[in-house]
């Protein structure tokens, strides 16, 4: 069976690695990956070896067996063929090596990189299948494994289910061309009134309860994996290692005084006016790691300039938070926000959707927002170069001039999308 041009048939047993995490193989094959596609792509085969850092796989990444004066010419050869030139792009990216110094980080990078470089000589695997790259450690493993040949494919969800994504850095991989008929259900797909969930009010008791579980949650493992785990037992896996950084914080439940009024007369008035930003989940991966320049991964940072530059041309920027978020990002970070005359953060537990239907101009980075304003015929501008982006798409500073896509364009970019997305099993 072919999956983004791979035809998983002609692989055998002890040629395939998957790559699960903490919770195990059969909830990565089950749930993640999805049990009916790995049948559908791997059913011929008897054997499926996998790849972890906890002790709950056929091998285990053990970075914490090398020391830095372990490694070999060869080890460097490897480095400097597929880490060297872009060690800024791999620390930056990384939300666990942004915490860390610089040496330290430089040093994770090299034992992790001799670590895959012995794993893969001494094995015969010829395609690893992981989830998604979303830290250093599967993005080191992913270089190493193409440096020495290997095929690496990905089964991501994509926000239309069954539909999955093969991309490793955010890119587009169109490998197949979609039927009509495809297309016409995924353009109907979107005319149901229940989307564009970034509009939509949140639950207040849900988002609460969300909160409480998270910070528990945070308090155990924090204690477990940091504590006991990485400072006791000396454990490097990730999880372990970097389980101090996005602490949930009471504090975050402060957010009320941040969040501000706009009438539906002032936007009547004078739309043009106004911008509207939906926020991104931060850190993420189609924030660190989709960004096509890597200094764009501080999506902080980004925020702040595309805000500025709205503050220049006279316009007020209405930012929602994205409801699967709320109280989780710190509350330093909405203090900041406010700080800027021209921003209104939007009250996440209204009903948005009448008042932001008003703002004709929509600005993205990643994400499911830009298809959905561009299929509802909303301007849409972007920060960056998004997988769904053919070109016709304008970026932020250019919005004076950016017009909604025509029907028949919109139908086209579905068409593209497509072409770059598996339809699961």
């Amino acid at each position: 069976m072919r999956y983004a041009e791979i035809n998983t048939s002609d692989y055998r047993d002890g040629e395939v690695l998957f790559f699960i995490r903490i919770k195990g193989a059969e909830h990565f094959f089950n749930s993640v990956y999805g049990g009916a596609n790995l049948d559908h792509f791997f059913g011929h085969l008897t054997q499926r070896p996998t790849l972890s850092e906890y002790n709950n796989a056929s091998h285990v990444i053990d970075i914490g067996a090398i020391d830095i004066s372990d490694l070999e010419p060869e080890d460097y050869s490897v480095y400097r063929a597929v880490v060297h030139d872009d060690l800024g792009s791999v620390i930056a990216r990384c939300r666990g090596l942004r915490e860390i110094s610089y040496a330290e980080a430089r040093n994770l990078v090299l034992r992790t990189t001799r670590w895959a470089r012995l794993f893969f000589a001494r094995h015969s695997y010829r395609l690893f299948v992981l989830h998604i790259i979303d830290n250093y450690v599967t993005d080191l493993i992913v270089r190493v494994a193409r440096y020495y040949g290997i095929k690496v494919m990905v089964m991501s969800e994509w926000f239309i289910q069954p539909y999955r994504r093969h991309t490793l850095y955010g890119e587009l991989c169109r490998t197949r061309e979609p039927t009509d008929d495809e297309v016409d259900r995924v353009i109907e797909y979107f005319s149901k009134p229940t989307l564009a969930f970034w509009l939509v009010g949140i639950s207040r008791a849900k988002c609460i309860k969300n909160f409480f579980y998270l910070w528990i949650r945070y308090k155990i493992l924090f204690l477990y994996r940091y504590v006991w785990g990485f400072k006791v037992k000396k454990r490097e896996a990730y999880e372990f290692r970097f389980a101090f950084i996005l602490p949930i914080r009471i504090r975050n439940l402060f957010i009320k005084k941040y969040f501000k009024k706009v009438s539906f007369s002032e936007i009547q008035e004078f739309p043009e006016k106004f911008v509207v930003i939906p926020l991104h989940t931060f850190p993420e991966a189609n924030v660190d790691y989709w960004m096509t320049d890597w200094r764009d991964a501080d999506y902080y940072c980004s925020l702040y300039e595309v805000i500025s530059f709205f503050r220049a041309e006279g316009c007020t920027v209405l930012l929602k938070e994205h409801p699967g978020f709320l109280y989780q990002r710190d509350q330093e970070v909405y203090r900041a926000l406010s700080a800027f005359e021209n921003v209104r953060l939007i009250d996440p537990f209204s009903s948005s959707a009448q008042l932001l239907n008003l703002v004709p101009l929509i600005v993205v980075w990643h994400g499911t927002m830009g298809i959905e304003g561009i299929m509802a015929g909303r301007r849409v501008v972007v920060y960056d170069k998004t997988y769904f982006n053919d070109g016709s798409l304008l970026s932020y500073k250019d919005y004076k001039i950016s017009e909604p896509i025509s029907e028949v364009d919109r139908r086209h970019l579905i068409r593209r999308v497509l072409g770059g997305v598996e339809l699961g099993v």
